[in-house]
């Protein structure tokens, strides 16, 4: 089964906004970085996939965390 850069994206999306540790890490790197730059060093962190086997890319991510205030 193929799954789509938009199935990705949200599926990074549901666990930057649903999992507390990473939703504490967007919004700390948010607040020192801003959002490119935090999208960034969260990708450096989040080595690997997510939990369910999603690759972690810096887009997913800054897309993810845009709605993030600091």
């Amino acid at each position: 089964m193929y799954i789509t850069i938009d199935e990705r994206e949200h599926n990074m999306a549901l666990w930057i906004h649903n999992d507390e540790d990473l939703y504490n890490m967007a919004q700390d790197l948010i607040t020192m970085f801003g959002h490119e730059e935090a999208a960034k060093e969260m990708r450096r962190r989040l080595r690997g996939r997510t939990p369910d086997g999603i690759k972690w890319s810096y887009y997913g991510i800054h897309k993810a965390i845009r709605s993030i205030e600091a």
